[in-house]
């Protein structure tokens, strides 16, 4: 039996990708608001890179940011953000069924409203199959004791 596919999740301002390989500008670890929330967040990116996974043509990855504890596709509380990334990959690469391999790639957020502080899920989905959920902290100056 092969592994379970393994994330790995950095935050930042900005990314490209530059001769293969990316270039990450203003890494942090949590989401921190000036105002008190509701509020949107300025653009920012969720760089992951997930090992050991399995893709073939026509996989995809999604996705979600959202408040831990709600429920994915949950009408009552709709997710923060929600990506999608849809592989075309070549058979002469993955075969006609499918390879393992490692994947990194940097998703643009924009426009992402947050109504409550506290811990969010960042969960990643592969052709629907939950792969792993990491977590962030969304602060605003009245969560951090401020005035």
């Amino acid at each position: 039996m092969a592994d379970k596919p393994k994330v790995q999740v950095l935050l930042c301002d900005g990314a490209m990708l530059v001769d293969g390989k990316w270039t990450l500008q203003g890494v942090f670890d949590r989401i921190n608001f000036r105002a008190p929330l509701p509020g949107v967040k300025s653009t920012f990116f969720i760089y992951f890179r997930i090992t050991d996974i399995f893709i073939k043509n026509g996989s995809s990855l999604l996705l979600e940011l959202r408040k831990a504890g709600s429920e994915v596709e949950s009408p009552e509380l709709p997710p923060v953000f929600h990506g999608k990334l849809d592989f075309e990959v070549a058979e002469s690469v993955v075969g006609s069924r499918g390879k393992r391999t490692n994947f990194e790639f940097a998703m643009r957020v924009t426009g992402a409203r947050f109504d409550a502080t506290g811990i969010h899920d960042i969960a990643f989905f592969v052709d629907e199959e939950f792969i792993d959920v990491w977590t962030v902290h969304v602060t605003d100056p009245t969560s951090r004791g401020e005035q």
